[in-house]
């Protein structure tokens, strides 16, 4: 069984739901996972975003997915992109804060991937899209 630790991320006065797996291996890089626009039913569990999150774990590749704001668990209310933006970025941050991941890179689908890729400039540690 793969063990995943299941959190809540601070973000200002928003807690985001999230799941992270830790390599056994290198706990230096780590992949983030967004999910398709929360309007529409994305969540971290869409199937081709668990489809995804399994093979980075399967594969030992530490990962970090989580519900943007007002989805699942996460508190808050939907902001059109502003609000997601940030919650891309605080997960970012996370890692590099919390796990003291060196390389991120940012893997998203749909809307994840469109608000995912805006974030590539918040760190230099972003390595990848």
């Amino acid at each position: 069984m793969i063990d995943m630790e299941k959190l809540f991320i601070d973000n200002e006065d928003i807690k985001l739901e999230a799941e992270y797996f830790e390599s056994s291996t290198d706990q230096t890089s780590a992949v983030l996972v967004a999910h398709p626009h929360p309007q529409y039913g994305g969540n971290m569990y869409n199937n081709v975003v668990s489809a995804v999150f399994n093979i980075f774990m399967s594969n030992d590749v530490s990962c970090l997915r989580f519900n943007f704001r007002a989805v699942g668990n996460s508190t808050g209310t939907h902001s059109s992109g502003r609000g997601e933006l940030s919650d891309v970025k605080v997960c970012i941050d996370y890692l590099i804060n919390n796990k003291k991941v060196e390389k991120v890179f940012i893997c998203g689908y749909s809307y994840g991937a469109a608000i995912g890729c805006s974030t590539v400039n918040h760190s230099e540690k972003v390595i990848g899209y």
